[in-house]
């Protein structure tokens, strides 16, 4: 029984010790980039959806049987 506790315990330990660290962006800091060289990346691609495409939408309620005001 006390093996099994000091087991349990143990893990306890690494667990929060893990999520503190995680939380804290200890481990995954970002490195910090190359100083004189320029960074391409090749396979770069435009973003899929662009919000500044899209044209001003009426979002106003069309009552069916009724003709468009807007027109």
């Amino acid at each position: 029984m006390g093996f099994l506790l000091r087991v349990a315990l143990f893990a306890a330990i690494v667990y929060y010790a893990y999520r503190w660290f995680t939380q804290n962006k200890l481990l995954n800091r970002p490195r910090r980039p190359r100083v004189g060289k320029r960074q391409k990346d090749s396979n770069a691609q435009p973003p899929l959806f662009d919000p500044r495409d899209v044209e001003d939408i009426d979002y106003r309620e069309v009552k069916p049987g009724k003709p468009d005001q807007n027109e």
